[in-house]
């Protein structure tokens, strides 16, 4: 691969950009995030995925515009969905995704972010949708995932202006999750935490969570209940209810 670069080890898959300047998006890179995202998919292996940048300064500075100025109408359409199309896979793996930044995620970097279950930030991250002042929109997801993120109309705030927010107020919006002095440090940490949880409980969750931001709450209690059989039959959920009652029988608290 030319730009990203996939290791997986004790169950974290880490992917780290690195297309200098500034890690632009184009066809090329989200074509090995879909080849990446493949491997995720075969491998049970993995049990959660980090996405870093290797440049300390972006973590990605929106789409590659000089692409975009050649492109006809139907060609742009094209890109642009592909774009959304991988991101859309992202955001519906089986495993929890964390994205880390600390320095520039603009336009399609931001989208990126969006389609992450978490975001770790650091002081340095800059987050923006300035697509409106190319007179553009924020088509590869972010009119669709921000607004249930932030709210509708600071959502709409921020894509109308095109602004760049700092970490302060990416924490007080709720666009991240933690901010931490060293982001991939503490991406890791967690990331080691999911990855020792049980694999199917966590699917499950995140399929479940899922109905919720579809704004359908009859899917979302028919996938509860297919939670709950698939996790029934599980041998890892029979030996943790075991495990725990035993501890409770050994502090007294449960009588034998």
């Amino acid at each position: 691969m030319s730009f990203l670069t996939f290791s997986h080890e004790a169950g974290v898959g880490t992917v780290s950009i690195d297309r200098p300047p500034a890690n632009a998006l184009n066809a090329e890179l989200i074509g090995e995030l879909g080849t990446i995202l493949d491997a995720v998919i075969a491998d049970p292996a993995v049990r959660c995925l980090v996405i870093a940048s290797a440049n300390p300064r972006f973590f990605m500075a929106g789409g590659d515009i000089n692409k975009y100025a050649v492109l006809a109408p139907d060609e742009l359409v094209a890109l642009v969905a592909s774009y959304r199309a991988t991101f859309q896979r992202l955001r519906g793996l089986r495993v929890p995704t964390i994205v880390v930044v600390d320095g520039h995620a603009q336009g399609g970097g931001a989208e990126m972010l969006l389609a992450c279950d978490f975001r770790i930030i650091g002081s340095d991250a800059k987050i923006g949708f300035p697509e409106i002042l190319l007179g553009g929109v924020p088509s590869a997801g972010g009119t669709q995932w921000l607004p249930p993120l932030v709210g509708y109309d600071r959502a709409l705030e921020l894509m109308l202006t095109g602004r760049t927010i700092e970490h302060e107020e990416a924490m007080h919006l709720g666009l991240a999750t933690r901010h931490a002095d060293d982001p991939l440090a503490e991406a890791l940490r967690f990331a080691e935490q999911i990855a020792a949880l049980p694999p199917v409980a966590v699917a499950h969750i995140k399929r479940c969570a899922g109905a919720t931001l579809a704004g359908d709450p009859e899917k979302g209690a028919a996938r509860e209940d297919e939670a709950t059989a698939a996790i029934g039959v599980t041998e890892e959920f029979r030996e943790r209810v075991q495990a725990f009652l035993s501890r409770r029988r050994e502090r007294g608290k449960v009588a034998s």
